[in-house]
Parts: structure tokens; C-alpha cells; sequence
């Protein structure tokens, strides 16, 4: 789209204004594995990810998630043992509070380690088959943790 343009090619231009050399490549998403992800074939890959409501990511960050061609989608390559600890745990866990702790630990060793730059967040849209109301956040993401503030704020109704 245009706006896709648009972004890659602010980026393409901020790169090379630090002196990178840069070369845009727009892949089709069915060939992306195959071309890309397989064998990490990229110094930077800038991509579009969808995250549920509930905070878990682990298939993203966990160590067990680095093989992209069994389904892994831990493009990075990250591994990090306090990390995957704070994701098992978490996932394990139904206390809020303790949910909360644990992805606050996991995001301080992404912040710390940052095996990826998240430059953008969409509208958010909360669509709630109990209630009719729909509600919108577009509150700017500055921090990792602001997006983890912002899910468990608004906990999933059953």
C-alpha cells in the first residue's frame, strides 16, 4: 500500500542518513519463509506482527521458538534463560497480579537486550461479544511496557 511505501522508504531514508547503505526488497508474505526467514537471510527485516489481547508471546521470544522452518516464530533468533522463565511462568500462571510481574520481567530483559526495535503501534480495537460498545485506544506506545500497561488494563471478558 501506499502507506507501507511511505513507512519503508522513512526508514530506507533515516538508515542512510546515519550512512548505512540500503536496499528495499518488498517479499511476498508467501514467499517470505522460504526467501528470508529459513535462513535468516536479512540484516534488518522490518515486519507487521499481530498480538493478541492476552500479553503472552512467548512464540515470539521463547528460546524454544528460534526454528522458523518448524514453525517457530522467533524471527530474532533471541534466547534469553530469565526470559523464557518469566514467559513459561507467566503462561502457566491465571493470577493477574502475578501475570503482570512476571511480563514486566520479561519486558525489562527485552528492553535491556533488545533483540528487536518496535517502531510503531496501530489503533487498538476491543470488540467484546457481551457488550455492544466499541471500544478504541490509540494511545502512543513510547515504552515496551506501555503496550503490556495497556493489555492487562483491559483484561478479556469471558
Amino acid at each position: 500500500t501506499e502507506m507501507t511505501s511511505a513507512y519503508e522508504q522513512a526508514i530506507a531514508t533515516t538508515l542512510k542518513n546515519y550512512g548505512l547503505d540500503v536496499e528495499l526488497k518488498s517479499i511476498p508474505s508467501d514467499k517470505l519463509q522460504e526467501k528470508i526467514l529459513d535462513d535468516r537471510n536479512f540484516d534488518l527485516l522490518v515486519v507487521q506482527l499481530f498480538f493478541g489481547k492476552d500479553p503472552d508471546q512467548y512464540a515470539f521470544w521463547h528460546s524454544t521458538q528460534t526454528n522458523l522452518s518448524e514453525g517457530g516464530l522467533n524471527i530474532s533468533g533471541y534466547t534469553n534463560r530469565r526470559t523464557d522463565k518469566a514467559l513459561e511462568d507467566a503462561r502457566k500462571s491465571t493470577n493477574q497480579e502475578e501475570r503482570k510481574e512476571l511480563y514486566a520481567t520479561f519486558l525489562q530483559r527485552l528492553y535491556i537486550d533488545k533483540p528487536a526495535v518496535f517502531m510503531n503501534s496501530s489503533i487498538l480495537y476491543n470488540i467484546s461479544r457481551t457488550n455492544t460498545s466499541l471500544h478504541t485506544s490509540s494511545e502512543c506506545l513510547w515504552h515496551d511496557a506501555d503496550l503490556l500497561n495497556l493489555l492487562l488494563s483491559n483484561p478479556q471478558q469471558d
